[in-house]
């Protein structure tokens, strides 16, 4: 009995030590294709761009190899920046996206930026917690004078070297 309760009390704790271990990049992969991870994001910028204004915003995007997956997996990330002035209330429109970005399944919410008060963020997951559990993170930063998107993927099979040979910004 006593060996029992031991051997129980140890599958428990190499249970509970498991649960707590990262989990690596590539068992968190989605079966998403590479194009419905890159329109999905290009869909976040165009919700975004109608709420804030779609002027003077510069747009980057990259794929990115996921770690510990052999290169079978890539990420696709999309930067993009706004110089124009701000002129309404900046937390109106953190919410206004974060309600417009529930269509496509994000549960962002908008904060006060802790280190810069004149800042608002929209995040999913909330500002400060990291990626979602498969990776993904989408970030609107609005301030007096800029604007900030970033969208992240969760990993999809791909290479990485052929799709950034064929990624242009638009």
């Amino acid at each position: 009995m006593i060996k029992q309760v031991a051997a129980l009390s140890a599958l428990m704790a190499a249970g509970v030590l498991a649960a707590c271990a990262p989990v690596p990049e590539a068992s968190r992969a989605t079966e998403q294709s590479v194009d419905a991870v890159s329109d999905r994001a290009e869909s976040i910028l165009a919700i975004t761009q109608r709420v804030i204004g779609d002027d003077d915003w510069t747009v980057e995007t990259a794929w990115s190899p996921c770690a510990e997956d052999g290169g079978r997996f890539v990420r696709h990330t999309l930067w993009a920046e706004s110089a124009a002035v701000i002129d309404g209330d900046r937390m109106d429109l953190a919410q206004e996206v974060a309600e417009s970005w529930k269509p496509l399944g994000l549960a962002a919410r908008a904060e006060n930026a802790p280190d810069t008060p004149d800042n608002v963020v929209v995040s999913d997951p909330p500002f400060l917690y990291g990626t979602d559990e498969n990776g993904e993170l989408t970030r609107l930063q609005i301030g007096p004078t800029f604007t900030s998107l970033q969208v992240s993927s969760a990993c999809v099979p791909g290479n990485v070297l052929e799709l950034n040979s064929r990624t242009s910004s638009p």
